[in-house]
């Protein structure tokens, strides 16, 4: 055989490998997740898929609760702690040239409460929303601070009153630590009487609440009558 005959037969073989290589898919490595399903529990955590894929793959995920985190051949699901009383869904989107998958997330219900903030003051001493849910004032009219703590400084309260004769001096909604007073009217009344102040927080759909009673002593009492003498005929 002489040697333009060997290159010859050589060159055929080529083409032949290349015909096969196109007509197989040209070694395109076809996009493949280890999971298409992803379950969180309340707390939520964080969890791995492996990813096969050509290089330059993305993926985006359609909740803000859901973050992402890539690596050559893997994707890692972080979910944030799910406060509200419903489950949530999301999805995740993985895309490799022209093909994409889906990946569905769930995460299941949290308690719908949170822990939100603390209540103190130095006119009351040990106001606790653990321990006090009320405080007594005098009769006349006054000013009372309490102070509101904040566990977290994204955190919002507001503060609601039930009765005409108690307001307070913060309107709306409130961001962060801070001090606010509630105004008693005079009680010019023979009776005690009682009202309540609610805090409320509210975080990702879940709440925190405190109800403070306020009893306001009444201004006096009714002596009774002296009884007349008897006139003995």
């Amino acid at each position: 055989m002489t040697m333009k005959h060997l290159f010859s037969m050589l060159a055929v073989a080529f083409a032949a490998i290349v015909m096969w290589s196109c007509s197989s898919g040209g070694g395109a490595v076809p996009l493949n997740l280890s999971s298409t399903i992803v379950q969180f529990a309340d707390k939520g955590g964080t969890q791995k898929i492996t990813v096969t894929a050509e290089p330059g793959w993305t993926a985006t995920s359609s909740e803000k609760w859901l973050t992402l985190k890539q690596t050559d051949d893997a994707l890692e699901l972080t979910a944030k702690k799910n406060y509200s009383a419903k489950s949530r869904l999301a999805e995740v989107l993985v895309t490799a040239g022209e093909e994409s998958q889906l990946i569905n997330v769930s995460q299941k219900a949290g308690t719908g409460t949170f822990e939100g903030f603390t209540v103190s003051s130095l006119a009351f001493e040990g106001l606790d929303p653990d321990s006090r849910d009320d405080v007594t004032v005098n009769s006349l009219d006054g000013k009372y601070i309490l102070q509101v703590t904040t566990l977290n400084p994204a955190y919002t309260w507001r503060v609601e009153s039930d009765s005409e004769w108690l307001t307070t001096s913060v309107q709306g909604t409130q961001r962060g630590s801070n001090h606010f007073s509630f105004i008693v009217a005079a009680n010019d009344t023979i009776e005690e009487r009682k009202g309540t102040l609610t805090i409320i927080s509210e975080y990702e759909g879940a709440k925190d609440d405190y109800v403070l009673t306020v009893i306001q002593n009444p201004t006096h009492s009714l002596q009774d009558p002296l009884e007349a003498p008897k006139i003995e005929w």
